[in-house]
């Protein structure tokens, strides 16, 4: 009889254990799917070899996510604002990342630039060790691979960089190009328009425009007023095609940018012709449960 109740109580405590080993599963899976949507260009072999040491980090909504030189990030869900200090140790607001972002990316920062990362909402950063991403994708050292990437590319992006930072467009077409560049990280796209999923501070916005606050609510009473911009439950609303206009007005030879009145922006904007406006970028629309591309 004691036989029999030792021997039940035992399968009763191996029922108990089940449960323990499935718990794992979930966030077995996140990593998976995490890799699949994030690294979707690489090959299967090469993915597996990064997935086998990465691993998924929580951050909250307004926590600061520290720097790490021994991890490649990005960004998995979740929204983030990055900043840079300037020679005048000014914070200067950078830009928004958003799902599939390199966060911290490590080819082309400027060295002794302080930059800061910030989660605006409650994100999850997949960390992959460099090592592990050099030897899986050229199969040499990270040092050698940084080298490799910085000296290729290095000189264009900070030629490129530079000349986004001086091509003197206005301010609607810089405020259109802006929200342009949002909504292809945070846009949705619905009957009304595409709205960002993102609540963004004006504060944050002039920054990255490059105006005055004053200048910017200006200029978002006049998109307002024409219904190419509109606030639904505290979220912008933009339509795409009206936006796109504007951001190409300089660009397409229709008027010096630096000195046309507003109102002919917005008049050329009404009566673009279909090769200025009917170019339209396609907001990436994600979803935690949007299957991951492959390639």
């Amino acid at each position: 009889m004691a036989i029999r109740t030792r021997a039940h109580s035992s399968r009763q405590a191996a029922r108990r254990c089940e449960p323990a080993s499935g718990a794992r599963k979930p966030e077995s899976n996140s990593l998976e799917r995490a890799c699949a949507r994030v690294l979707h260009w690489l090959k299967p072999e090469q993915l597996s070899a990064i997935r086998n040491a990465a691993w998924i980090e929580r951050f909250r909504a307004r926590s600061l996510i520290p720097p790490d030189e021994h991890h490649l990030r990005f960004l998995v869900s979740g929204a983030v604002r990055t900043s840079y200090t300037d020679e005048g140790c000014r914070r200067r607001l950078s830009n928004f990342l958003g799902p599939g972002d390199m966060v911290q990316n490590p080819f082309f920062c400027s060295p002794g630039t302080l930059r800061v990362f910030e989660a605006i909402t409650d994100s999850a950063v997949l960390n992959v060790p460099v090592e592990s991403f050099a030897q899986a994708i050229v199969g040499v050292p990270w040092n050698t691979f940084k080298e490799s990437v910085t000296a290729t590319l290095g000189t264009t992006f900070s030629l490129l960089a530079l000349n986004t930072r001086l091509r003197g467009m206005r301010a609607i077409s810089r405020l259109a190009q802006v929200l342009l560049d949002m909504a292809s990280k945070f846009g949705v796209r619905d009957s009304s328009g595409t709205m960002l999923t993102i609540r963004v501070t004006r504060t944050d916005l002039s920054a990255l425009v490059g105006c005055s606050r004053q200048q910017l609510t200006m200029l978002l009473s006049e998109l307002g007023k024409r219904g190419v911009l509109a606030v639904r439950a505290g979220r912008m609303v933009l339509d795409i095609p009206r936006l796109t206009t504007l951001s190409r007005l300089g660009r397409a030879g229709h008027l010096h940018p630096a000195n046309a009145p507003l109102s002919r922006c917005f008049e050329l904007m009404e009566n673009a012709p279909p090769s200025v406006s009917s170019i339209e970028p396609t907001p990436r629309v994600r979803s935690a449960e949007q299957p991951a591309r492959q390639d």
